[in-house]
């Protein structure tokens, strides 16, 4: 078990690092919050309909990340994200509500050592395979895309392309790390070890090994503290993540007064 642990949960924090980062170039951090409560919805379809309640809250956010993108030629994405969180958290709620499962809801909505297992670490494995091809080839793409869009089609960059599929690789990625720190956490997962780095003010690419490096540090120490003093994972991580987010603004602010 520990194993599947300690991979499961690198691979998902440096996958995560990296998709947030660019969650907050691109203005788009109330969307982490939007589709991990997504996910709960779809799990939720999956105990209900007695099916593998991942593949089913793959299925449900990945379509849900492609709505929001197509609604929002009618309505503000901070609007849409807002009713599709409603609906989606009553969607689920209802489902396990009908579905009488005995699935541990508490480990879902906060993470658990204990739903790391086999089968997560499998498909974790695929997905940063296909996350590595993904990102060698888009990063330039997406980073282009986020700073300046009128630039980008200048390039020839097709900028909706760029975002829909971004937002199918966040929508999956967000469903896998589920278990580690749970449905309520996630979006803080996804946002404060890339916000750390971004205090530093370094190039891009400092900045997205400072991201996988803090976002490595939370799940590993978090991952300790979970088990030493029985805590729920996702908290455990989250706080650490918030920790060092506190350490590093201080330690700036401190350099900065004395220049």
């Amino acid at each position: 078990m520990i194993i599947e642990i300690i991979i499961t949960s690198s691979l998902l924090a440096i996958m995560f690092s990296l998709l947030g980062l660019f969650v907050i170039l691109r203005k788009m951090s109330f969307i982490g919050t939007g589709l991990s409560h997504s996910a709960f919805g779809g799990a939720g379809i999956g105990l209900l309909l007695n099916k593998d309640y991942i593949l089913s809250s793959i299925i449900y956010t990945a379509f849900i990340g492609q709505f929001i993108e197509n609604i929002e030629t009618h309505l503000s994405r901070d609007s849409a994200i807002g009713i599709i969180f409603s609906f989606s958290m009553a969607l689920g709620l209802l489902s396990l509500f009908l579905s009488n499962s005995y699935v541990n809801i508490f480990s879902l909505l906060m993470g658990s050592l204990g739903g790391i297992n086999t089968y997560l670490m499998i498909l974790v494995i695929i997905m940063f395979i296909v996350f590595l091809f993904y990102f060698a080839r888009e990063w330039k793409n997406l980073y282009y895309t986020s700073f300046d869009p009128i630039f980008s089609k200048v390039k020839g960059i097709n900028n909706e392309r760029v975002e829909r599929l971004f937002l199918l690789i966040l929508s999956i990625t967000i469903v896998l790390g589920m278990k580690l720190v749970g449905i309520l956490l996630l979006s803080s997962f996804l946002i404060v070890p890339p916000a750390t780095a971004l205090l530093l003010r370094k190039n891009i690419h400092l900045t997205m090994i400072l991201s996988i490096l803090f976002s490595l540090i939370s799940v590993w120490s978090g991952i300790g503290v979970s088990y030493v003093y029985d805590l729920p994972l996702g908290v455990s991580i989250v706080l650490i993540s918030i920790l060092l987010f506190t350490i590093v603004f201080i330690i700036r602010k401190i350099n900065k007064h004395k220049i």
